[in-house]
């Protein structure tokens, strides 16, 4: 069995680990019997929410947004810093990126209850 080490000049989580052939397809440029790694830099961490086609012109960079750790309850905040251009075909919303601040970044794969400032509690423009 052969070994490779990889070095990265920044710290990286591995997010997926997977050895073809398997149970899925490998990707398109994948050779037949491959390795793939899926890694993450190590940093400052975004939150991902879904925006419905009437709110997204209200999701404008910069705008402040409240939120909450699903698991614990604890409060963070951010700023958008990235909006879709197109919305999903299915869903009808956008994506927004949240870039988060504070000294203790949570956890990959976290999940968010997200408050953003310009909306009511009830979901209407403030």
């Amino acid at each position: 069995m052969k070994t490779a080490t990889l070095f990265f000049p920044v710290s990286v989580f591995v997010l997926r680990f997977l050895l073809y052939p398997c149970s899925r397809p490998p990707p398109a440029a994948a050779p037949v019997r491959a390795t793939i790694v899926r890694i993450a830099q190590d940093g400052p961490r975004d939150g991902l929410f879904a925006v419905p086609e009437d709110r997204v012109a209200l999701m404008r960079i910069g705008s402040r947004v409240d939120l909450r750790q699903w698991s614990d309850g604890s409060r963070l905040s951010g700023a958008i810093r990235e909006g879709a251009a197109l919305a999903d075909p299915v869903t009808r919303t956008y994506l927004v990126k949240v870039a988060l601040e504070g000294t203790q970044p949570p956890p990959l794969g976290f999940t968010l209850t997200v408050f953003p400032q310009v909306l009511s509690t009830k979901g209407l423009p403030a």
